[in-house]
């Protein structure tokens, strides 16, 4: 595989499991260590301390897309009335991005009267060739769900600090699109960008070309308007929400059936439950799930007890055994080869990390584990130790106050997209 400088004219295509991408070049230049060739690297062996460490070999770190290229986190608007900005009621394909009756359906937000319909934003946007398991690109097409997804967060001046700051709430839409409805949004996706190729040596965060030239850029421009002809009431196939209550954070979700809201059964749980919600009193105290699943059952060997006198400090008092299996459990959910969001609880994916981390403050760190890696990104997770091991910080891909968040789950799945698409071939 040859990467090559001075590209003038690219043109994308999709078909089956590989991209092409033909360019009219000078100055052809051999490269190596990109992420050409290295479609689903991940399931490796290595150290739970290193996990997600790695970085993009020697060589050329030019690709067609890296992980800022398939997970858009916008920056946040300087203002509430912003016209920089997509809101839910924003027009797509079909209709608004989420139609405010189908809005008026989720009793989570419709009940908290500061959570209005005009007060949400899209803070990021995702591709994904096929959802829930890219594997089924090359094994069952038919399978295969290709979508454009969408986060929202609500705004505002907060009255403490009188800042633009994002909620503790989100929703992620997902649009489902027809094989050639994607080939062509991944097309416009990947021509709206200034710079015809990605960095597969960046790591995941606030889009770079974003921050630099502002949402009203040519960049951010032309993104939201390739976002506005596909994702819309007429594709919207399904929405999951995370609410957050102070120290609780109910998850749920739906499918759009006949325009109308139907309750997901959620992964490992009673049919009847279409919820679950995760608690914690304190940053630095137990953790609770209801109803358990297979998976957070397994995890609550790191929710710990507190111990001595009030308040007390936290202590994990299951066995050795059972510690490291929660461990192994954590990397495993964060490893898209192994659990995809209908293989899991949505509760378990957004907390496991933060709980072994904070396991991992106190001082608990088995070894002999298996992590997701994959040598052609940028895995490395851009924040300061105490916030991974932050319990209260659940959010996957998004904002909380003025800080970008993130969970590495959301950086390895970006790693396989971006890998899969990256299986494409350069015609001079």
């Amino acid at each position: 595989m040859a990467f090559v400088a001075g590209v003038r004219q690219c043109a994308l295509t999709f078909a089956g499991a590989m991209l092409a991408l033909a360019c009219n070049v000078e100055s052809p230049v051999p490269g190596g260590g990109g992420a050409g060739g290295q479609a689903g690297a991940g399931g490796g062996q290595g150290g739970a301390g290193e996990a997600g460490a790695a970085t993009g070999g020697g060589g050329s770190s030019e690709v067609a897309f890296g992980l800022n290229d398939v997970s858009v986190l916008f920056p946040l608007p300087e203002t509430e009335d912003s016209l920089d900005v997509l809101r839910l009621d924003s027009s797509g394909s079909g209709g608004p991005l989420l139609p405010e009756n189908l809005y008026e359906q989720l009793d989570v937000f419709t009940k908290a009267s500061s959570f209005d319909y005009g007060s949400w934003i899209v803070v990021a946007a995702r591709i994904d060739p096929c959802f829930p398991e890219l594997k089924n690109l090359t094994e069952a097409p038919a399978l295969c769900r290709r979508q454009l997804r969408l986060v929202a967060q609500p705004y505002a001046v907060a009255p403490n600090t009188l800042r633009l700051e994002a909620f503790d709430q989100g929703l992620h839409l997902l649009y489902d699109l027809s094989e050639t409805e994607f080939e062509q949004a991944l097309s416009a996706w990947h021509a709206a960008r200034t710079e015809p190729f990605g960095d597969a040596d960046l790591p995941l965060g606030v889009h770079p070309t974003l921050m630099l030239e502002g949402l009203n850029g040519s960049f951010g421009t032309a993104l939201r308007e390739v976002i506005q002809s596909y994702a819309g009431a007429g594709t919207l196939s399904q929405l999951t929400f995370m609410r957050g209550r102070g120290t609780e954070w109910e998850f749920g979700g739906f499918k759009v059936v006949a325009g109308a809201l139907s309750p997901i059964q959620i992964h490992g749980l009673d049919p009847v439950a279409t919820r679950v919600t995760f608690s914690a009193q304190s940053e630095l105290g137990p953790y609770g799930v209801e109803p358990l699943s297979p998976e957070s059952a397994t995890l609550m060997s790191l929710a710990g007890e507190l111990q001595g006198e009030p308040p007390g400090e936290l202590v994990l008092t299951a066995n050795d055994l059972a510690i490291k299996q929660a461990f192994q459990l954590t990397l495993e959910i964060e490893n898209p080869t192994a659990f995809n969001p209908d293989t899991t609880d949505c509760a378990s994916c957004h907390f496991a990390s933060r709980a072994r981390e904070r396991a991992r403050s106190l001082g608990h760190s088995p070894s002999g584990l298996s992590a997701y890696e994959n040598d052609a990104f940028n895995l490395s997770l851009g924040q300061p130790k105490e916030q991974q091991a932050d319990i209260f910080q659940l959010r996957a891909f998004g904002w909380k106050g003025t800080e970008p968040v993130f969970i590495r789950r959301t950086i390895n799945e970006s790693a396989v997209v971006a890998a899969v698409l990256n299986q494409r071939s350069l015609s001079p």
